[in-house]
């Protein structure tokens, strides 16, 4: 166990660091402003000209914006139960070392927007890591998605790196560096 707890980072440090956390945050935003966008599309409006509607159209007024008032809560939910799982990894979580197996970096091309010089293409990166661990003296391996360069983490292939672990979930480090580094 940790002798001194380190600092918590904030929510808004745990959003650009923590993927799940992320898209949460995003499915909340999201699904609230669909809800008030349905809402406010289908107010009635006076007109001279009877207008029919689909059963799609009133399916949607009438359930559109419960469903994304209900799918925001369920992400409120996942947020609040990752970030205090995260929480309390970083708080009593126990470190131990793991080897980094694989460092994996796919890239794809961005869509070419109009703004964009003809030639200059812009690509978007994302990077993986295998880590190999012991946990509870069982021999394990998991892959982890960065939210940016394994450099910024210092994570070389064949290096030891310090993880985070809960012992009643040693399958489900966190990578020490990614969420208390200063970067």
């Amino acid at each position: 166990m940790n002798s001194t707890p380190p600092s918590i980072p904030s929510l808004k440090s745990l959003y650009y660091r923590d993927f799940t956390i992320q898209r949460a945050v995003q499915t909340i935003g999201f699904s609230l402003f669909a809800a008030a966008g349905i809402q406010w599309a289908t107010q009635p409006v006076p007109s001279v000209v009877k207008v029919v509607q689909s059963p799609f159209e009133i399916f949607a007024a009438q359930w559109g914006p419960l469903i994304g008032v209900v799918v925001a809560a369920l992400a409120v939910m996942v947020l609040v139960r990752r970030y205090f799982w995260v929480k309390s990894v970083l708080c009593r979580g126990a470190i131990i070392k793991g080897i980094v197996e694989d460092v994996d970096i796919y890239s794809r091309e961005a869509s070419h927007s109009d703004n964009a010089p003809a030639f200059q293409r812009s690509y978007i990166r994302s990077y993986y890591v295998i880590i190999r661990f012991a946990a509870h003296g069982v021999d394990m391996k998991k892959r982890f998605k960065l939210p940016h360069s394994p450099s910024t983490y210092k994570i070389i292939k064949g290096h030891e790196i310090d993880l985070l672990v809960l012992d009643s979930a040693p399958g489900k480090p966190l990578i020490r560096e990614v969420y208390l580094g200063r970067f």
